[in-house]
């Protein structure tokens, strides 16, 4: 499964999404009611279960069917804003994705689902492609805590931490696929290397030993994070793996 992964603080990420946003072939898969079905479905499930810790580390095997109706979603062609987390996009020359013929008019997604905040495309289609993005290296402050539904564990401790980012798609997994969509990937690539460093330059093998040798970019302002000393997260890379679960930030209190 081709995927891309790099490093990119709050800095950073505005250039990508101009990209995103100014490319024809890419369309945003967004929530087409309610606004946000992430919090939504936090809410739904410590309805039922109660804000008690089983909640949290039920998550994420309850799926939305578990906790209430199906969601809607849309595609559009621009967004303002890419906040942290999963995101879903469509390469719209690749063709109509399998939940609707008409993704621009919005579908209604039926039966469970893996991830709330993802719409289900089915048997991966090669014209979906995922991008989780994590821009936030800040510990959540006691505001946050008081006043966010939920917080993710990366920053619900006391050091700063970068973690890193990653596109990925099915490629030729399930079957060729078309040669526009690996058109497209080719120049996702080139204009992440035109954009971005080598993780290998930061040179950081004394703090991380074999992450160095690991096939990964850093934009500028995430690459000065590294530099100056930060901790990081490479999911997999490292020996401090740090497991992206989702907290109710009422289980904090």
């Amino acid at each position: 499964m081709p995927s891309l992964s790099f490093f990119a603080n709050e800095r950073d990420a505005p250039p990508l999404l101009d990209w995103l946003n100014c490319d024809p072939e890419i369309a945003f898969l967004v929530p087409d009611g309610p606004p946000d079905p992430l919090e939504s479905y936090v809410e739904r499930v410590r309805a039922l279960l109660g804000a008690t810790p089983e909640a949290v580390n039920l998550y994420p095997w309850f799926t939305i069917a578990d906790a209430g109706p199906g969601q809607r979603w849309k595609a559009v062609r621009t967004v303002e804003r890419l906040r942290d987390g999963k995101h879903a996009l469509w390469h719209v020359p690749s063709g109509p994705l399998p939940p609707s013929n008409n993704p621009w008019a919005g579908w209604t997604e039926h039966g469970s689902s893996a991830d709330p905040a993802m719409p289900s495309l089915r048997s991966e289609h090669p014209a979906g492609i995922y991008l989780e993005l994590w821009t936030r290296h800040r510990p959540y402050s006691r505001v946050e805590r008081a006043t966010l539904p939920m917080l993710f564990s990366y920053w619900t401790g006391v050091q700063e931490l970068l973690v890193v980012s990653t596109f990925a798609w099915t490629g030729d997994q399930r079957g060729p696929a078309s040669r526009p969509a690996w058109r497209w990937w080719r120049r996702l690539e080139t204009w992440v290397a035109e954009h971005a460093i080598p993780f290998a330059d930061l040179s950081l093998a004394g703090r991380r030993g074999d992450a160095q040798r690991w096939d990964c970019w850093v934009f500028p302002s995430a690459a000065a994070k590294l530099k100056s000393g930060i901790a990081y997260d490479a999911r997999g890379w490292d020996t401090g793996e740090v497991a992206p679960l989702l907290v109710p930030a009422t289980m904090l209190d």
